[in-house]
């Protein structure tokens, strides 16, 4: 199965996204390669093996998506999988490699997955017209009655809130 292909993926699951995203400080070069526990001679290899977007031996500095990259190649690299083994897992998902490491997995169905996170107001939504229709269907008119009057008076609100702020922008 080509996990490339395979777009049917559970709601819980989405495609880990490279992070692109440069940092305001990236590390010296030789600090990073400590903190991660890595060697030039480490990167160097995974860089001629295709493994790294980056050649470190051209950088004095490294940013986070490069960090990010190089953590998730040395997770491969240190769970004992071979080169071959590695390319094989390379194959679901596109370079760089800069994904979230505590988040991104390996799934023996869907290949390279992260936790699909939603959004809290979407999750709030969701709740809120679920057990507004279970009102309606147990004919809890009152309820819904007393919920529409509240929502009414935050509107008001919001709106008597917003023309006394016009109305200053005008006299200052």
């Amino acid at each position: 199965m080509n996990h490339r292909t395979y777009s049917d993926l559970p709601a819980c699951w989405r495609r880990p996204t490279t992070d692109r995203q440069p940092t305001l400080f990236p590390q010296p070069v030789e600090q990073l390669l400590a903190d991660v526990r890595v060697t030039r001679d480490d990167l160097r290899r995974w860089k001629s093996l295709g493994w790294l977007s980056f050649d470190v031996d051209c950088a004095d500095t490294l940013d986070l998506p490069q960090e990010k990259e190089i953590r998730f190649v040395r997770r491969l690299v240190v769970a004992g999988l071979g080169d071959s083994q590695i390319e094989r897992l390379r194959d679901g998902i596109s370079r760089p490699y800069s994904f979230d490491v505590d988040s991104t997995a390996y799934h023996f169905v869907h290949g390279w997955v992260t936790p699909a996170i939603e959004e809290p107001f979407d999750i709030v939504d969701a709740q809120v017209e679920e057990w507004l229709a279970d009102l309606a269907a147990s004919g809890d008119t009152d309820r819904l009655k007393g919920l529409a009057d509240k929502i009414a008076e935050h509107i008001e609100s919001l709106e008597r809130a917003e023309h006394e702020s016009d109305e200053e922008h005008e006299q200052g």
